[in-house]
């Protein structure tokens, strides 16, 4: 079972199944939690009222809270109309299903979720929607079936979205793999 590691500066006061959830999340120190919607951490499972009131007091007794402020990644949504923004919504949300703690930047125009590398990234282009997630689509390309796609993006509309549990279990392949990376420049 996954638990916060031992060196979290996280209360530990939050109860056994919101530790769980927070490091599923990949969400282990108060850095992570500080990029963190509450309204975010509210949709983990396990994550209550409770839980929320200890790590926002956690937070402000280091001086922060949980993000508000608008990213550059929600201005660039701004600007995307409907029902295109609902469907990079719908996406951004899983990504950060994942990785809740995942930094968003604007990174070679697209608004992309960040940890230890890039996860995802996604954009509106002329006629559709795009998923890009580098070269891990190959391996999903079955479970893809119908969707157009290039090495490392999968196009969708509106109408018809890249399936909830495909996202996300390509964004978790994602995310071991900038860890596994991560890791690996660690120990150099």
């Amino acid at each position: 079972m996954v638990d916060l590691p031992d060196d979290s500066d996280l209360p530990f006061a939050v109860g056994a199944p919101a530790r769980r959830a927070l490091a599923e999340a990949r969400v282990l120190r108060l850095d992570d939690l500080a990029r963190c919607a509450r309204d975010d951490l509210a949709a983990l499972h396990g994550v209550g009222p409770r839980a929320l009131d200890l790590l926002e007091g956690a937070l402000a007794a280091d001086g922060r809270t949980f993000r508000t402020a608008p990213t550059p990644v929600d201005e660039y949504l701004a600007g995307v109309g409907e029902p295109e923004r609902s469907a990079l919504e719908r996406v951004r949300r899983l990504v950060h299903s994942v990785v809740p703690g995942g930094e968003e930047v604007i990174s070679y125009r697209l608004p992309t979720v960040v940890h230890h590398g890039m996860v995802a990234a996604f954009a509106r282009n002329s006629s559709f929607c795009s998923l890009y997630v580098a070269y891990t689509l190959e391996q999903f390309r079955d479970r893809l079936d119908g969707f157009s796609m290039t090495r490392s993006a999968v196009h969708f509309t509106p109408d018809r979205p890249v399936p909830a549990d495909v996202v996300v279990d390509i964004c978790r392949v994602r995310v071991a793999e900038n860890e596994a990376r991560a890791a690996a420049r660690r120990r150099r």
